[in-house]
């Protein structure tokens, strides 16, 4: 495994999540972005908003304008990038 690939797989531990939608736009955002590109910024992102509790986080991921302004463009990306066959 190299220095890029080190932290998949505790993101993909943290992305587990108590309900299903919200942990397929997860997953699809890691493998189609996140493993793609060594962006530090965006996994620290991702890593924040990972810290949300399970609810808030499938709320903001259902309904991106009300989650904080900081995370609507991470959130927004998220929900296109599952969208995006």
């Amino acid at each position: 495994m190299n220095n890029h690939q080190a932290w998949l797989n505790p993101i993909r531990i943290a992305a587990r999540r108590g309900n299903l939608e919200a942990e397929l736009l997860l997953n699809a955002y890691i493998d189609k972005v996140l493993s793609q590109q060594h962006n530090p910024a965006l996994i620290a992102d991702f890593k924040q908003l990972l810290e949300q509790d399970d609810q808030t986080l499938f709320d903001w991921l259902m309904h991106p304008d009300d989650c904080p302004t900081d995370f609507q463009p991470l959130v927004s990306h998220i929900r296109q990038t599952y969208l995006t066959p």
